[in-house]
């Protein structure tokens, strides 16, 4: 009888914690399932319906690095959501290099139709009607705005696009990848306009990593003339090793995409005959570049580096300092030597041409080698060795010369001792990025003013810091306008400047990047971190002047005020006027274009430079409906809950209790007695 009763109390007992236990499972995944609704509710499942500024960045198809394209691209997109539905819509800009604009002509997103909105109403040597160089754009006008459907989880997009002049370089469509970087929070993108002229009011700075700066992190050029390139590349095939009598040999070569099989921009530069000499075992491949022109640019290749089986990169040595280019003093080598052990049909590559357009970053590329042309010639049709032979050797550098060199027309003068080793001179006009902003921002928006980056590398691409300063010259029809100053970016010091007709020479302490300021136009009469060397009296003075212009605001603002209090009765057509009006009066705002005609100024994006506070009461309605979201979320969640309680107590309480109830019962029995 004991015995029975211990058995049913045990399995009693089980029922109570299986019952337990699948309460507390339930409650729990009603839990999970209320808390993951709420976050995808707060997520971008649930972006209203409007328009939202998004940063936007074209990349290389292989690299993580910015393409050469990218600087045709407005740095973000305006993203239309409408009943569920998104779409992009990416404006294209006109670039500027030399005294050369050209434009993107088509772009391609993959799986999907892209639609023009709107085009740029000129013509150029390429897609003119009549006498247009490029057949796939001729007689068609450059597109301005275009636009494509996507959705939000899409954060990587292939594409190709198609630029004339890159066509002229020998690889006008490049593959590529828009790389979009969603807010987190959508209601802080969102704009009023889907119009990228209206987003003057914006505040949002896309900071930009510019090709250099990428080199630097790339490279590292050690005292051995090489270093190690950490980026991944396909295996190559291998070829058998070399084994050549002492002499002469020729044979064909091309300069082929890093990964594509399609000849590289560079390829142009290229003589497609290389020279080998054997000597001793060992073998040197002698390979030779010719000027290439494009409109109004002539280059050649200035470096030549090869890489071996262990990812470093090796400098070939450059012979023959023979060919001129229109606004460079120095003269750039006509061939370059490296050694070869096996005959590999492609070997991996990087050549500097020295191309604007095509950017100041060694391209990678691939050295295409023909074996099946090889044949072995006599030293007098060794024609690449010749011109080693004989040629311009390389002026020895003297630190103990003084330096007066001009490249891409720029003129630089430096006394002895300012480098311990030979140096070329660098330079670059800034557009845009973080810097520029950065730079608006210490400056004032309505001050004009231009940036350039100075550097000095040595043979190999390392950066070299002067020790004694250097005066740069510039023709003043070159820039923008006749400078007032100038100033480093980085801690606004002033830089002496002087103008001798249309010579305008800067001296400059250290090489870097400077704002060559035309115009001012400050109310403080300072700039923000700039150093002052006033007197006192002026300092007084401004001191007034800034008290009488602080006193004078204060008593239109309080005009403003009991204006505003009289008319709220009025109607809503005239306030919105009167804001307006005062908004205007508050903030005056310099409006830069986007015309083709001027790649300067249209790169110079007063939407992104706008320092405007945001506007408190959308900042409130911002919160308020944050608040309305978590209202209703709490009360959707309470709903389940007592849903969830409901659904237990019904199919799962009403059994517990009868169990909990019969226990009782058989142990009252027991205890009389009256269990069997």
């Amino acid at each position: 009888m004991q015995k029975g009763y211990l058995y049913k109390r045990d399995k009693i007992k089980k029922k109570k914690n299986n019952l337990l236990y699948k309460v507390m499972v339930f409650l729990m995944i009603m839990l999970v399932s209320i808390s993951s609704a709420l976050e995808y509710s707060n997520a971008e499942g649930n972006i209203k319906d409007g328009y939202y500024k998004v940063p936007i960045v074209l990349m290389k198809k292989y690299d993580d690095e910015e393409s050469m394209g990218n600087n045709a691209l407005k740095k973000y997109a305006i993203v239309e959501v409408s009943n569920g539905k998104v779409k992009m819509k990416v404006r294209f800009l006109p670039l500027q290099f030399m005294g050369f604009t050209g434009y993107l002509s088509n772009l391609q997103v993959k799986d999907r139709e892209l639609k023009i909105l709107s085009r740029y109403d000129n013509y150029d040597v390429y897609n003119d009607p009549t006498n247009g160089k490029d057949e796939k754009c001729k007689g068609v006008k450059y597109p301005k705005d275009m636009e494509f459907n996507l959705t939000t989880d899409e954060s990587i997009i292939s594409v190709k696009v198609y630029v004339p002049v890159m066509a002229e370089l020998g690889s006008g469509e490049q593959e590529a990848r828009l790389k979009i970087d969603w807010p987190k929070d959508f209601e802080k993108a969102r704009i009023q306009k889907n119009d990228f002229n209206s987003l003057d009011d914006s505040n949002e700075a896309v900071a930009t990593t510019s090709p250099e700066e990428n080199k630097n992190e790339i490279l590292d050029i050690g005292e051995d003339n090489s270093y190690k390139d950490n980026r991944k590349l396909p295996e190559l095939e291998k070829g058998e090793k070399l084994n050549l009598k002492d002499g002469f040999y020729e044979l064909q070569v091309s300069l082929y995409h890093e990964r594509e099989n399609k000849p590289s921009m560079g390829n142009a530069s290229m003589v497609n005959k290389a020279n080998i000499l054997s000597k001793n075992g060992k073998y040197y491949m002698i390979i030779a570049s010719n000027k290439m022109t494009v409109q109004n640019i002539t280059a050649s290749l200035v470096s030549f580096q090869v890489r071996d089986d262990k990812e470093y990169y090796h400098f070939a040595k450059p012979y023959a300092y023979d060919l001129e280019i229109p606004g460079e003093s120095e003269k750039r080598p006509r061939v370059f030597e490296f050694e070869i052990s096996r005959k590999d049909p492609m070997i991996y590559v990087k050549v500097d041409p020295k191309v604007k357009p095509m950017g100041e970053v060694p391209i990678g590329a691939r050295l295409n080698i023909d074996w099946s042309s090889l044949k072995q010639i006599d030293e007098s049709k060794a024609e690449l060795y010749e011109i080693k032979k004989k040629g311009t050797p390389k002026k020895i550098f003297n630190p103990n010369d003084s330096i007066d060199r001009t490249n891409d027309g720029i003129r630089y003068r430096a006394p002895k001792g300012t480098f311990t080793r030979n140096v070329r001179f660098k330079s670059d006009k800034i557009f845009g990025g973080k810097e520029y902003l950065d730079t608006v921002k210490k400056l004032g928006r309505n001050t004009k003013f231009d940036i350039y980056s100075f550097v000095a590398e040595d043979d190999f691409g390392k950066v070299q810091k002067n020790q004694k300063p250097i005066t740069i010259t510039i023709k003043k029809d070159k820039l923008a306008a006749t400078p007032i100053r100038a100033r480093y970016i980085d801690d606004l010091s002033e830089i002496p400047v002087s103008i001798k007709g249309n010579d305008v020479s800067f001296e400059l302490q250290r090489l870097g990047k400077i704002a060559i300021i035309y115009s001012e136009n400050n109310s403080s009469g300072n700039i923000a971190g700039a150093p002052t060397s006033k007197t006192k009296k002026n300092n007084t003075q401004s001191s007034r002047g800034k008290n009488s212009s602080s006193s004078k605001k204060m008593d239109k603002t309080r005009k403003g005020n009991s204006k505003n209090s009289s008319s709220k009765s009025r109607g809503k057509e005239k306030g919105e006027s009167n804001t307006k009006a005062d908004s205007n009066a508050k903030s005056p705002i310099t409006t830069l274009t986007n015309d083709n005609k001027d790649f300067n100024n249209s790169l110079e994006e007063n939407d992104e430079l706008n320092e405007k506070a945001p506007d408190n009461r959308n900042a409130e309605n911002a919160r308020a409906q944050e608040n309305l979201k978590i209202i209703f979320f709490g009360i959707i969640a309470i709903i389940m809950s007592i849903a969830a309680a409901t659904y237990v107590y019904i199919n799962v309480g009403k059994k517990l209790l009868y169990e909990i109830d019969l226990s009782k019962k058989l142990k009252k029995n027991m205890d009389k007695g009256d269990i069997i």
